[in-house]
């Protein structure tokens, strides 16, 4: 039976990411007897430490039907849905968002092992504190 601790090491070394190493206290990694712990236990340490220094955002496009004028006006949708009329415009703009497709990812990852892996009593309070 392969320790847990190698495989930790083993990644790390075949993502080329060293610096990882020093990230996890690695005398925890030893009393962990299943995968899925090793695992919640790293992510939930990573997402921490990143909402630490703040998740990442991006500008994600939206186009409304708004009361006032926000980004740029959509002349051609306004007329089609009758928009004036109900003294509406239709406007495109963006706005820098945290709901980003890898943020979601991680968040999704987060719940999952929550919900369906039995998970070390220490490690499912990391990983819940790490969800919030």
């Amino acid at each position: 039976m392969i320790p847990i601790g190698n495989i930790y090491y083993l990644l790390c070394y075949a993502w080329d990411n060293h610096e990882e190493l020093g990230a996890v206290d690695l005398s925890e990694l030893e009393h962990f007897d299943r995968i899925e712990d090793l695992f919640g236990n790293v992510l939930a340490l990573g997402v921490m430490r990143v909402s630490r220094r703040g998740l990442d955002r991006r500008y994600i496009a939206f186009q409304e039907e708004l009361l006032g004028v926000r980004g740029k006006i959509e002349l051609s949708a306004t007329i089609k849905h009758a928009s004036q009329s109900r003294q509406r415009l239709v406007c495109s703009f963006e706005d820098l968002s945290h709901d980003v497709l890898h943020n979601q990812i991680i968040a999704t990852t987060l719940d999952l092992l929550l919900k369906h892996h039995p998970l070390d009593k220490e490690v499912r309070h990391r990983v819940r504190a790490a969800t919030k």
